[in-house]
């Protein structure tokens, strides 16, 4: 009887462990597969029990087809928690209830156990004689568990990710260990049946170090398994439609998003061409085809406009999905709906049109009002007939620059004139043909002067020159060129054109020699002045048309 505690002991052990794992976890795929696997578990050392310690050889037989059904199960069941374990976030479908068909099979022959196919009692205690279903059965659960093993290995192989392969190393473990304690019972408690003492329980306890490799890789994956799940559930339930390809176009996953824009089916090819070949688009269609095509590895986006009931711009990007070499396994497409954000964008746009003009408006505005403060500029500092510079004007810029010249020692000479027997013409001609002569000699002596000279209508048909950088004799042959050009200024005098005489008077006044201070400016000029009066009168009382310069200046 003390060889039956290990049976009955795992099966205890293996119902605490399941009550630990289902109240410790969230229930998602991996788990319920757990779960469903560690229920099935739990039957053989049961069964394996009763079968040893009945007296009664049909309860022995039946806690023995007990066993050997829940073991048939095991196969399956760990063929899948495998295949989440190396696929995380996969989700059994139907068509994986095609891997239940043999254990299914095998389950019924046992339960049926025509004339003792599978197992009958011996003739003595904890003895059986097997027959060919318990073969068959053996040579089953020997597939199932050799494809479990050939897959981790092939995940173990495949997978560059060392984070994962130690992950796969407990349940590797656990096959290993399971095989071996299974493969210990065939051929200590089978093969040498009655030849050596029986040693039970072997499989019992294979499951029972088996189960605990599981239970903590499943415990790593959680975190793993929740992230899954996460990435699952934004990508079935996202606004954005996504088509996931494989390296030859053909459609793996699409979530719900996507119907809103594309109806299409897993298996099939996507015809990106065909597809947009019905829709307006924002660029150039044949350059994001070409790059489609022929370079798999970028990303590229391109924008359409869906006419129905109503204008939607939808933004379309492609991204490649690369392994770990970096080599192009797939492609991920989506589709966003930017019809607000196109309609923010087109008001920015008007918005910024308007600002834009009235900016050119006011840009205008400002001209006009800075072309006006010139104007007006240059109206206050000039003579509104003449054009030229008045006598405001001509007294600042001498009040700014003589310092300058005393200080530096700089020479400079001022020209005063005006138009002999100016009334004379006025009252012959009229004013009109005076303003005329005037403007003229105006024009008659700008030809004459250089870009420095500043030439002002000192009052009447008087005007000033101010000559910088000008010494005594170099203003005398300034001023007797400008009374050679003014001579020959021919006027409009109303029906004809008649060419009036016209000579001016000129009184020169120049400042050469600092060897007195200057303390008052506006005093300095007004002397300055008052000698260039002068010499403009000696120049009229001697007989006009002339040039008289003032002697006795500085």
């Amino acid at each position: 009887m003390g060889l039956l505690w290990p049976d009955l002991l795992s099966f205890f052990a293996l119902s605490v462990l399941l009550v630990l794992v289902y109240v410790r976890s969230r229930l998602m795929n991996i788990h319920k597969i757990y779960v469903a696997l560690h229920f099935a578990t739990l039957f053989w050392p049961l069964g394996h029990f009763v079968s040893l310690s009945a007296d009664d050889p049909a309860f022995r037989t039946y806690g023995m087809q007990l066993a050997v059904i829940a073991f048939c199960f095991v196969g399956p069941g760990w063929l899948l928690l495998i295949q989440c374990l190396i696929r995380p976030g996969w989700r059994p479908t139907w068509r994986n209830a095609a891997m239940f068909v043999p254990a299914l099979l095998c389950a019924a022959f046992v339960l049926w156990n025509p004339g003792g196919a599978l197992v009958t009692p011996g003739e003595t205690a904890g003895a059986w004689n097997y027959g060919y279903l318990f073969w068959g059965l053996v040579a089953v659960l020997f597939s199932y568990f050799a494809y479990s093993m050939y897959r981790l290995f092939q995940a173990l192989v495949r997978d560059a990710n060392v984070h994962r392969r130690r992950q796969w190393f407990l349940p590797l473990l656990g096959m290993i260990l399971l095989a071996g304690a299974g493969g210990l019972d065939l051929m200590f408690n089978v093969f040498l049946q009655g030849r050596m003492p029986e040693v039970e329980g072997l499989t019992s306890l294979g499951l029972l170090a088996a189960v605990p490799c599981f239970t903590q890789t499943i415990r790593r994956l959680e975190g793993s398994d929740l992230l899954s799940l996460a990435r699952r559930d934004i990508f079935e339930f996202i606004d954005t439609g996504i088509l996931v390809l494989d390296a030859n176009g053909r459609i793996l996953e699409s979530n719900r998003g996507s119907q809103a824009f594309v109806r299409v089916k897993k298996g099939e090819l996507f015809d990106l061409e065909a597809f947009l070949a019905p829709f307006e688009t924002q660029g150039e269609v044949s350059e994001f085809l070409y790059r489609f095509r022929h370079y798999p590895s970028e990303r590229m986006q391109i924008e359409i406009s869906i006419r129905n009931g109503g204008l939607r711009h939808v933004n379309i990007q492609i991204a490649p999905i690369l392994d770990d070499r970096r080599e192009v396994i797939g492609r991920v497409i989506t589709f966003h709906d930017v019809t607000d954000l196109r309609k923010l964008v087109d008001d920015l746009n008007r918005k910024n049109e308007t600002l834009h003009e009235r900016n050119l408006e006011l840009i205008r505005t400002q001209e006009e009002l800075f072309n006006a403060n010139r104007k007006l500029e240059q109206m206050a500092i000039t003579d509104s007939l003449t054009g030229c510079y008045n006598r405001r004007y001509l007294m600042q810029k001498l009040e700014k620059e003589v310092m300058d010249h005393i200080r530096n020692k700089v020479p400079f000479s001022i020209v005063l004139f005006d138009i002999d027997h100016f009334k004379r013409i006025n009252d012959q001609y009229g004013h009109l043909v005076g303003d005329q002569v005037l403007i003229a000699t105006v024009d008659a002596v700008r030809g004459v002067l250089r870009p420095a000279d500043v030439l002002a209508r000192y009052g009447g048909e008087e005007f000033t020159i101010y000559l910088p950088g000008t010494r005594s004799r170099e203003a005398e042959e300034l001023a007797r060129g400008i009374m050679r050009a003014v001579s020959e200024i021919a006027a409009d005098v109303g029906n004809e054109v008649a060419t009036i005489r016209v000579t001016v008077s000129i009184g020169i006044v120049s400042s050469e020699n600092y060897e007195k201070p200057v303390e008052e400016v506006r005093d300095f000029l007004r002397g300055l002045f008052a000698r260039a009066d002068a010499a403009l009168y000696k120049a009229k009382n001697g007989g006009r048309n002339r040039v008289v310069v003032a002697n006795g200046m500085r």
